[in-house]
């Protein structure tokens, strides 16, 4: 069975909202797909679904949302976009997002949150409420993070997130 269909075999019990699926296996089985392509830029139909809901036209921002999953079903926005019109995407959404949270706590190089996409990284950013200071990429013991300085306005907080974008980079390599 190739990397394809085994991510599609396991992908699909998503939509049975199967509670015995490891959503970090999912993600990781994901970078292994011929769909996988984490450096692209935004397309098209990114663009337009988050140009529609930010303009609160929920209808059309759901469009571009199942066309965009149709080549990267496990991009963070369009799930939460999605989420209301249909319940598995709140289930895939929760379960990534747990996913990435219990990978460490994002707090320094040892415990970075592990990611597989940029929009991964920008959607817990967004999540909890930061704005971003700055952001850099930086390699410690051969492995590389970005490192976002962030200010939560809610608590005034000023921190350092760390994201282990290993896995992303791997896409250079190659």
């Amino acid at each position: 069975m190739t990397d394809n269909e085994k991510f599609k075999k396991l992908y699909s019990k998503t939509q049975a909202m199967d509670k015995t699926i490891n959503f970090t296996e999912l993600r990781m089985l994901f970078t292994k797909t011929s769909d996988y392509h984490p450096l692209a830029p935004p397309d098209e139909n990114q663009e337009l679904m988050m140009q529609y809901y930010d303009q609160q036209k929920v209808g059309k921002a759901w469009e571009f949302a199942e066309k965009l999953l149709k080549n990267d079903p496990l991009h963070l926005f369009a799930h939460f976009i999605s989420r209301e019109k249909k319940p598995f995407h709140e289930f895939i959404l929760t379960g990534i997002i747990n996913s990435i949270m219990n990978s460490g706590s994002g707090k320094n190089a040892e415990s970075a949150f592990q990611v597989i996409s940029i929009n991964e990284e920008y959607f817990i950013l967004n999540m909890i409420g930061s704005n971003i200071i700055s952001h850099e990429l930086i390699e410690i013991n051969n492995q590389k993070f970005d490192l976002f300085n962030i200010h939560n306005p809610a608590n005034d907080l000023h921190q350092e997130v760390y994201f282990n974008v290993d896995v992303i980079h791997q896409e250079l390599i190659q």
